[in-house]
């Protein structure tokens, strides 16, 4: 792997090489990487994981499931350093998203529209048989400046990841201690 941005998630950490097992089982086709900090550490060794998958033999034909790495990041620095970071790898199709956020846009339907981008990407990437790499900057659930204890008893809201979980099957989720 290139030299990155100084994540101490690495293959000989052991969260990495827990990560990197995990990853790279054959049900394993779609990840969600709760937050991609600079996208140098667990995001990568997702992702790389993804990248090595074997091909499947489907009736003599050998072919790529699709495969997805979904991310969240919060702080806008970090989000461009985790794409450009991203960008940089071979076999990678990266598609930057912005989730909506604020009582305005944080309508299903803003939602909706968020996912439909990421599946028309996730698609074009899929037929190239490239890893779609789609990254969300943003909150996957808007706390709207409330406290936690007001969010975990208020009723339901629309949010990014459950739109995308409800689109696309996730195999294994993460969130960064």
């Amino acid at each position: 792997l290139p030299q990155g941005n100084g994540s101490t998630v690495t293959r000989s950490s052991e969260l990495g090489r827990g990560l990197w097992c995990l990853a790279k089982r054959q049900e394993v086709n779609s990840i969600l990487d709760l937050f991609l900090a600079k996208g140098d550490g667990s995001t990568t060794l997702l992702l790389e994981s993804l990248l090595q998958k074997p091909l499947a033999s489907d009736g003599g034909q050998e072919k790529r499931q699709p495969r997805t790495l979904f991310g969240f990041e919060r702080d806008r620095r970090s989000f461009a350093l985790a794409a450009r970071w991203l960008r940089a790898r071979s076999g990678v199709a990266v598609t930057e998203l912005a989730a909506p956020m604020g009582s305005i846009t944080s309508s299903p339907a803003h939602h909706a529209e968020m996912v439909v981008l990421a599946s028309e990407h996730a698609s074009v990437a899929h037929a190239a048989s490239l890893v779609a790499a789609l990254l969300i900057e943003g909150e996957p659930y808007p706390d709207e400046g409330y406290s936690a204890s007001v969010r975990l008893s208020s009723p339901e809201r629309p949010s990014s990841i459950r739109a995308l979980c409800e689109r696309f099957p996730v195999d294994l989720v993460f969130l960064d201690p």
